[in-house]
């Protein structure tokens, strides 16, 4: 599988190799997601008992590892899977598949993480961060904020708005006033919520840029 040997991968599974053997703390399917090999990916969702669900020693599943890597391929195949754990969380941060996702702004995978309605979208990591926290952080912390194209700014604010305000999508620009001003009324009135703070300073200032 490291070596993305399609053909040797596929000869060894049906000659009963254990698609589930664990080496250096990781699984075929892990290693398949790791150096984006849809194909042989394909081959070992098909394999009667594969473990999907496998996690490492930190507790980093094929899921967080699809999502971190920004596989969005691995991502949609995964949430096919009824059995999927897709809160799995990470032993050493707290961190879910859709936290690691958000903070590393890759928008493609939260949209589809946020489309399920299994994920828990507010669950927080070991520095008491939301999916929509991680984002405006990471955005915040970015120097090429000012360079963003209003697409990309409605792109950027749809994760928060579904993950705060029932998953509707901002389909046109007239939205985007509705969006900081339920924003800025949510901070004024809740004076003592972070999060809330947090997502009006970053909508407000995404969108002076």
């Amino acid at each position: 599988v490291r070596m993305k040997d399609i053909g040797m991968t596929c000869t060894l599974l049906r000659a009963g190799a254990n698609a589930n053997h664990s080496a250096k703390d990781s699984t075929a399917l892990i290693d398949a997601v790791h150096s984006c090999s849809s194909n042989i990916f394909d081959e070992l969702l098909k394999v009667h008992g594969i473990d999907v669900n496998f996690r490492s020693s930190l507790g980093y599943s094929a899921l967080f590892w699809a999502c971190s890597s920004k596989n969005v391929d691995a991502v949609e195949a995964l949430l096919t899977i009824p059995h999927i754990e897709v809160n799995a969380i990470s032993i050493q941060d707290n961190m879910t598949p859709l936290i690691e996702a958000s903070r590393l702004l890759h928008c493609n995978i939260c949209e589809l993480m946020l489309e399920d309605p299994r994920v828990n979208i507010l669950a927080r990591d070991h520095y008491d961060r939301t999916a929509f926290v991680a984002v405006a952080e990471a955005h915040m912390d970015s120097d090429d904020m000012q360079d963003f194209s209003l697409d990309r700014k409605i792109k950027v604010t749809n994760l928060f708005i579904a993950a705060d305000y029932g998953r509707h999508e901002l389909r046109k620009e007239d939205d985007l006033k509705d969006a900081i001003s339920a924003a800025v009324k949510r901070a004024t009135e809740n004076p003592d919520d972070e999060d809330a703070q947090t997502y009006a300073d970053y909508i407000s200032n995404l969108f002076d840029n």
